[in-house]
């Protein structure tokens, strides 16, 4: 789903994370997300994905890795598993 759109290529705004956050969550859940469930996928956009930790040690992630964070963390919340 990502990988087909270009604007994952680019790294994650507060802005650009709370409109697709909340467009993701809207289509994986069938409900409209509460605005906590927004803020904690932003901040997976945003911090938690900011690095990755590899065998040689950590590095920056991609914008890609971290859209894809972002769209996991929805997919393996609670919310979608139980709908």
């Amino acid at each position: 789903m990502l990988a087909k759109d270009a604007k994952f290529k680019n790294a994650p705004t507060n802005e650009s994370a709370a409109a697709e956050c909340s467009t993701m969550a809207r289509k994986f859940w069938s409900r409209t997300p509460n605005p906590e469930e927004i803020d904690e996928c932003v901040k997976v956009a945003m911090v938690d994905s900011l690095k990755e930790t590899t065998p040689t040690g950590q590095k920056d992630t991609t914008p890609e890795r971290r859209w894809a964070y972002a769209c996991t963390s929805l997919l393996a919340s609670a919310g979608f598993v139980s709908y």
